[in-house]
């Protein structure tokens, strides 16, 4: 599948300041919710109107439009957190990340992305990751970021059907995500996150809490239940609690945690969930341990996540840390 690439440039208050290339880290997709439009449509109204919204780019079955220049940001995942899942939340922002919206072109009264333009999508992706650099396991939804529900087309707020998704970026240039009726049908994938950080993250969840979740690779809701169940069974060994381990870290898991922290040195369970955590949410703390055994890898990657999220940087997973690390 090949695409016409156009140029529409938004109203510049429509967008932000421009920033170095070497800034892009992230790939951002979304949709652009509509019934019936194209990347042409999109174009005009963003460069007619002011929003004070934007994405890079536009897909459509047959082209594909420019909006923002590369080299400026814009307003794409800004915004506070829309839903209980946002594992990317202050990690990915407009500086540092990417935008494409796909439209859907058919009105029909169904918002349903098209094979031909999710061809199109797939093409530009690997396109601009080749340009700068940008691996498959830092491809995210706009749902990945502040909890938008986008896009939320297709199956794609399911983790297994965004997961194909994924896949096709890699390793297709057909449309089919394994639900629709075209013919031609994508050879059978590599899962591109099999062997990452995160998906190694969840294998260590699943020996730890005996709970089994899939280790595709993608920080989803079940993910960030089976952290949860981490800390519920880390804290219940440690301080001889008798937490359900459900998933769910309500008010009596969070009592339990109290004020309670492990910084560097120190040896225990409730080290081994901090470091499965960090590994589901991409962080490497430089092994898993049970009892966990808090070392400098360990701490080198807790500030780092802190950083990320905005919190007080020490080093130590205390209450803060470790609800964020849940995603409370």
């Amino acid at each position: 599948m090949s695409y016409e690439l156009k140029q529409n440039l938004a109203n510049r208050a429509n967008y932000g300041a421009q920033r170095d290339l070497s800034k892009i880290k992230y790939l951002i997709i979304h949709y652009t919710s509509n019934d019936g439009d194209s990347d042409e449509a999109n174009g005009k109204y963003f460069a007619n109107n002011v929003v004070k919204a934007s994405s890079h780019y536009f897909v459509d079955d047959n082209s594909v439009t420019q909006s923002v220049p590369d080299d400026y940001v814009a307003y794409a995942v800004g915004g506070k957190c829309q839903s209980n899942h946002h594992p990317m939340y202050k990690v990915i922002t407009n500086t540092n990340s990417i935008s494409i919206e796909m439209c859907d072109n058919h009105k029909d009264g169904t918002v349903h992305i098209c094979d031909e333009t999710l061809a199109n999508t797939y093409a530009l992706a690997r396109a601009l990751m080749s340009k700068y650099n940008i691996t498959i396991d830092r491809v995210y939804r706009h749902f990945d970021v502040n909890g938008k529900l986008c896009p939320n087309t297709n199956g794609l707020l399911e983790d297994a059907l965004w997961q194909n998704f994924k896949n096709n970026i890699v390793n297709s240039t057909v449309g089919n995500l394994g639900t629709s009726t075209a013919t031609t049908v994508p050879t059978p994938a590599v899962n591109p996150n099999k062997d990452s950080i995160v998906s190694r993250g969840q294998q260590h969840s699943i020996n730890f809490t005996g709970h089994t979740i899939s280790t595709d690779g993608i920080c989803g809701t079940k993910t960030l239940a089976n952290i949860a169940r981490c800390f519920q069974h880390a804290i219940n060994l440690d301080y001889k609690e008798s937490l359900a381990v459900d998933g769910a870290f309500g008010t009596k898991s969070k009592e339990a945690l109290g004020k309670h922290y492990v910084k560097n040195g120190e040896k225990q369970y409730l080290v081994t969930a901090v470091e499965i955590a960090l590994m589901c949410r991409g962080y490497d703390p430089n092994g898993v341990e049970c009892p966990g055994k808090f070392g400098d890898g360990l701490e080198k990657a807790v500030k780092q996540f802190q950083e990320d999220r905005g919190l007080t940087v020490d080093g130590i997973a205390g209450r803060n840390t470790i609800l964020k690390l849940i995603g409370c």
